[in-house]
């Protein structure tokens, strides 16, 4: 925790006024290493939170009580599963790229150097044209929404897939591989 040697140092603390000096036994300021986040997987989830992640890095301890905010949302509290690793669950945030910042005192904020990108949910809302031959080749459109290009996506067609091809945030095509009826 906050008192361990090898984690940090410390100061009494006191108070002066009119040359005479005020303190309490135990009062104890600690001055701790900045925490570090070396990498975070996954480093994407949706905007709608619950992602858990990993973060590997170094400057917590077990006990600490650590911290974790994504961009601009709340602070998270992080379970710290070794020296080397906390797990913090994404809240809510908005879509997009979100630097990845740590505390240990619940108030100063330590920018990790990582980031995480909050994807839109992804939903399909229907898929055309419904029937092609079994030697593939069918170009088929996905409608939805949150639909990103840097997901890199693919529409499975029973246990074949195929990369699909975004071409906005609603429309996505994929090529229908070749299938056999008899496989499905």
């Amino acid at each position: 925790g906050a008192g361990d040697d090898d984690v940090g140092a410390h100061a009494v603390v006191e108070l002066e006024h009119d040359g005479a000096h005020r303190t309490r036994p135990g009062l104890v300021f600690w001055v701790r290493p900045a925490l570090r986040v070396a990498s975070l997987a996954p480093a994407t989830g949706v905007a709608t939170g619950g992602t858990s992640v990993t973060l590997t890095g170094a400057g917590w301890s077990a006990g600490d009580d650590v911290a974790c905010r994504f961009g601009a949302t709340s602070a998270v509290a992080a379970s710290v599963l070794s020296r080397s690793q906390l797990a913090c669950t994404t809240p809510p945030a908005p879509v997009g790229s979100a630097t990845v910042e740590l505390t240990s005192n619940g108030q100063d904020f330590a920018g990790s150097g990582a980031s995480f990108f909050f994807t839109p949910t992804l939903t399909v809302s229907a898929f055309a044209p419904r029937l092609g031959p079994a030697g593939g080749g069918t170009l088929v459109n996905v409608s939805g929404t949150g639909f990103l290009a840097r997901d890199r996506p693919t529409c499975r067609f029973g246990e074949a897939s195929a990369r699909a091809r975004v071409l906005s945030d609603v429309l996505a095509q994929c090529t229908a591989p070749p299938l056999h009826a008899a496989a499905l």
